[in-house]
């Protein structure tokens, strides 16, 4: 039994022959992603306004975007939905620059936080300025007949 395992102490080969082994190990690469965070916000913001653009930017030491800029040029409303969103805590700052028409989200860089998969709930919001908008225009027809 001793005669065996000093054998194989001798020769290592790889499991496969055909296999070439470097000296040197291959540096992987880093791959560009989003935050969960954006992802999710992202989402939001195409199934209430489909036609709107964005951008992504922003990217941190794990190669992970923390910011996206929206393009508000076809619905000036989303700024004032993405305003709510200041007070959720994976947010750092919500931009709205008047002359580019765009409005940049800025996330947190805390791991945990920004891959947080949790709702804005942009939908919610939406019906409730909407509502709000529908009765402050029907109280203001209203009062204005009478």
């Amino acid at each position: 039994m001793a005669e065996n395992s000093g054998k194989s102490r001798d020769k290592t080969t790889p499991m496969d022959p055909s296999a070439r082994e470097r000296v040197t190990g291959i540096q992987a690469q880093n791959h560009p992603r989003l935050c969960w965070a954006m992802k999710t916000l992202i989402a939001e913001v195409k199934d209430l306004f489909p036609e709107t653009t964005y951008e992504e930017s922003g990217y941190d030491g794990r190669n992970t975007a923390l910011n996206v800029t929206f393009d508000v040029h076809e619905c000036p409303d989303l700024v004032r939905l993405l305003e709510c969103v200041k007070t959720d805590d994976r947010v750092v700052d919500v931009v709205h620059d008047e002359q580019e028409q765009s409005v940049l989200v800025a996330f947190r860089a805390q791991p945990r936080m920004q891959d947080s998969r949790e709702p804005f709930g942009l939908t919610d919001a939406w019906s409730i300025l909407i509502d709000d908008e529908a009765g402050t225009a029907s109280d203001g027809s209203a009062g204005g007949e009478s």
